[in-house]
Parts: structure tokens; C-alpha cells; sequence
């Protein structure tokens, strides 16, 4: 499950790209550009920074506290300087992220569509929404991170148990 969980997490990272496919071509890059614009303006009306920030906080504690065992020859101090390095670092990323994200809107979404969606990220109700969806980020980021890991974990077992039948013991 170890080696699976990062992939699974950036998976989820990249919930907005899921239907993304592979990159964009060369010569599709010209016309994403003209598109980009309104893709960056649509993520800053919708808030996506400040949503994907508290992910990125969650995301670093889960996985400092998943490596604490593994550096366990830190010192308490040395971990307290670790894991807020790893957290800076990771929310290095964020801007990386938006420009993902973007280039991701842009190839799927028309100006027309994203124009309309950053009209309703800035009218009261999008606003609402938007900090709503930063309070469930937060609120509920560990609830989310354990039914995957079960889910990777059972799906993991599932595909095992599907090549090698379990034995009469019990085992695989």
C-alpha cells in the first residue's frame, strides 16, 4: 500500500486534470495559451490558491507524521525543523500547481465556460462556496485521506486475491 498511497495522493492533488488525458501537443500549445488567461482569472475568483494551500498543509502533516518512524533518529528538534522545512517545500509547489491546474482548464474548458464560472466564484454565492469548500478541505482532509488509503489498501487485496486464490489457512 506504501508504494501505492503517493500515487493515489497525487492523484487526488490533481482531482481537477482526472479527464486530462495525456499533455497537450505542440501544436495545440498556442491555442491553450490564448485560453490560459481566463483559466489563471477563473482560479483566482474561484479562491483555488488559498482551497489547494490548506491541501498541500494537510497533505505535508499527513505524510510528515506517516515519516516519523522512518527518521527516527532526529532528534525532537531536528523533526520540528524537518517537518517545517518539508512544509515550506511542498507549498513551494502551489504555484506549479495553479499553472497545472490552468493549463488543464484550458484545454477543456471554452473562455465562455470559465468566464462563467469565475462570474459565479465572485457573485456573494461563489464566495460562500468558496470558503465553505476551504473549511470542508480542512475539516475534513483526514476523514477523506483514510477512506483512501482503505480503499487502496481493500483494492490492493481485491486484485491480489483475484491472481492468487487465497489458501485454505487464510493467507494469500
Amino acid at each position: 500500500m506504501k508504494s501505492l498511497l503517493p500515487s493515489a495522493l497525487a492523484l487526488a492533488l490533481m482531482g481537477v486534470s482526472a479527464a486530462a488525458g495525456a499533455a497537450p501537443s505542440a501544436a495545440d500549445t498556442n491555442a491553450i495559451g490564448g485560453r490560459k488567461a481566463a483559466a489563471l482569472d477563473m482560479l483566482e475568483a474561484c479562491n483555488t490558491r488559498a482551497e489547494m494551500a490548506v491541501y498541500f498543509e494537510k497533505v505535508a502533516e499527513s505524510t510528515a507524521n506517516d515519516a516519523r518512524q522512518q527518521y527516527s533518529q532526529l532528534s525532537d528538534e531536528q523533526w520540528g525543523q524537518f517537518t517545517a522545512a518539508f512544509r515550506a517545500n511542498l507549498q513551494g509547489y502551489l504555484d506549479r500547481y495553479i499553472e497545472f491546474a490552468a493549463t488543464v482548464d484550458a484545454t477543456h474548458l471554452t473562455v465562455a465556460d470559465m468566464k462563467v464560472l469565475a462570474d459565479f466564484c465572485r457573485s456573494p454565492e461563489g464566495k460562500r462556496i468558496a470558503a465553505i469548500r476551504i473549511e470542508v478541505e480542512r475539516d475534513t482532509f483526514s476523514m477523506r485521506e483514510t477512506f483512501l488509503r482503505k480503499a487502496i489498501a481493500d483494492a490492493g487485496a481485491e486484485a491480489m486475491r483475484s491472481i492468487v486464490p487465497e489458501t485454505p489457512g487464510g493467507g494469500l
